[in-house]
């Protein structure tokens, strides 16, 4: 009988201590998890906040490419003019129209998602 109380008792503690080294390893798993969670909602904040400064910075390029466009075109229809008014009576040749080449107002995405911005080729 004191054999069997002997093994059970043996029994008992190796069971528990190998219950006890479950909680410890649980335990650091649930540390690390929480960590490795931590790490990834900061990731993806700062991605959320990339694309944020990313939008804000294409749509100010945007709007000083439509501005800069804007005094493009009255800078060449200003120029257009003081040539015409220089040649005077005299001129031979009409001067090409100012609408050859436009300037783009707005960026188009190229097939590789880039952002292509200039002039377009001349009307014929």
């Amino acid at each position: 009988m004191e054999e069997e109380i002997k093994k059970v008792t043996e029994l008992f503690v190796d069971s528990q201590s190998k219950l006890e080294q479950c909680t410890v390893d649980l335990d650091e798993k649930q540390q690390r998890l929480e960590e490795t969670m931590d790490a990834c909602t900061s990731d993806v904040s700062g991605l959320h906040e990339k694309q944020d400064r990313k939008k804000k910075v294409e749509q100010h390029n945007s709007e000083i490419q439509q501005s800069f466009s804007q005094r493009m075109v009255g800078a060449f229809s200003s120029m257009q003019r003081c040539v015409q008014e220089e040649r005077g009576p005299w001129a031979q040749a009409p001067l090409p129209p100012l609408n050859n080449f436009k300037i783009l107002a707005k960026p188009r995405i190229s097939e590789h998602g880039v952002v292509v911005k200039g002039l377009e080729e001349p009307r014929r």
